[in-house]
């Protein structure tokens, strides 16, 4: 009876490790379709030169929809492959630079420093903010 138990154990282990996997991947492949990584910080905006005359909120708006409403929705409460629901967050700005910026090891959410600028994300951070209200 023991070992079936450790049997049980063992393969809800690996069922868990694969579903994680498969969780991952299917993020990133998610974007396979147009890749937009590796990139030069701040080519967003070479991608997209008419943001150049937008306000930061509707900039912050369009990078948004651009990289971030696959899996976070228009609305901030899509919750693909893990995301947060972000009218629920109590992050200052502060801390959404940052964690654009760096991404999170916990989720498929992956940095986006290499093709925003510190302006893009800042624009993005304070365009999310506004979910919360």
């Amino acid at each position: 009876m023991k070992l079936i138990h450790q049997i049980f154990q063992c393969s809800y282990l690996l069922a868990s490790l694969l579903s994680i996997g498969l969780t991952i991947y299917s993020g990133y492949a998610s974007f396979a379709d147009k890749p937009i990584f590796p990139k030069d910080q701040g080519t967003f905006e070479k991608d997209y030169p008419e943001i150049s005359e937008l306000s930061e909120i509707e900039k912050g708006e369009r990078i948004f929809t651009t990289l971030c409403s696959r899996c976070h929705g228009n609305d901030g409460k899509k919750g693909l492959f893990g995301a947060s629901d972000l009218t629920t967050s109590t992050y200052t700005v502060e801390q959404k630079v940052d964690l654009i910026t760096k991404g999170s090891p916990l989720t498929v959410m992956r940095s986006f420093k290499k093709e925003l600028s510190g302006e893009e994300i800042q624009a993005v951070a304070k365009y999310v903010h506004q979910f919360a209200k």
